[in-house]
């Protein structure tokens, strides 16, 4: 996971949540008459909304960091239930993601993940709050965890993002989006660019300099790597390791 720095609401976006929010309708609307409610919410200019939550989540999903894209059709995820009224039009409620599975045709078990896996479910865990994302910390064999015992529930038993562990902790189900392994995958790229560096640069100075670089690349770039969170937390461990 990577903190997400939300931006301000597209300016047309706001003049049409305005629009709806003075109708008596919307006015006399509460929580049990959510099907309404979402058909508020579809009437607003969604591929707006789209093209603004890719751009500012640098192109990933805001829960398992796999790529999305503009042309796809991604989930917008409300981080609080659609159901709140004072929630569901708001674009500093929603996030971009990945359709956690649903589309992909499996003949063994479908573990679904991100939103496909959450629903309407609320979650404590904030993905603006850096505390939040200082607490995550991830293994060379593909998992993701928390150090908050809440968060990581929410990892585990909501978002599914370690896919379906078995009694000892062992990979079971990988997630039907593959993500256990993309982070995998990501461990090993950073671990084999290290070994080279290592031979090639030799020293601590030139070593730690180089890291540096390639953490603001990242940081600094339009659209991240997929998993980038797995590889700043090693590329940030490393440095720390060197200083």
């Amino acid at each position: 996971m990577l903190r997400i720095m939300k931006r301000c609401t597209p300016k047309s976006l706001s003049e049409q949540v305005i629009r709806i929010q003075k109708t008596e309708e919307w006015q006399r609307l509460n929580e049990n008459d959510v099907n309404v409610i979402r058909s508020y919410f579809d009437s607003l200019d969604k591929k707006l909304i789209r093209d603004n939550l890719v751009d500012e989540q640098h192109g990933l999903c805001a829960y398992c960091m796999k790529r999305i894209r503009k042309e796809d059709t991604i989930v917008i995820e409300h981080f609080k239930s659609i159901k709140n009224k004072e929630f569901a039009l708001d674009y500093q409620n929603m996030y971009g993601c990945c359709d956690g599975g649903r589309n992909i045709i499996k003949s063994d078990r479908k573990i679904l993940c991100c939103d496909a896996s959450k629903k309407d479910r609320e979650l404590t865990i904030n993905l603006q709050d850096e505390n939040f994302i200082s607490s995550i910390k991830y293994t060379h064999d593909g998992f993701i965890a928390s150090s908050d015992y809440r968060a990581d529930m929410e990892i585990n038993s909501v978002l599914c993002l370690n896919g379906l562990r078995d009694e000892k902790g062992n990979l079971k189900y990988d997630t039907a989006t593959q993500i256990v392994a993309g982070r995998r995958a990501a461990y090993r790229s950073f671990a084999n660019q290290m070994e080279r560096l290592n031979k090639k640069l030799g020293n601590k100075e030139r070593m730690y300099a180089e890291i540096k670089k390639m953490i603001n690349n990242i940081e600094n770039s339009d659209e991240f790597p997929e998993f980038a969170g797995v590889t700043l937390y090693f590329l940030r461990r490393r440095l720390r390791n060197i200083s």
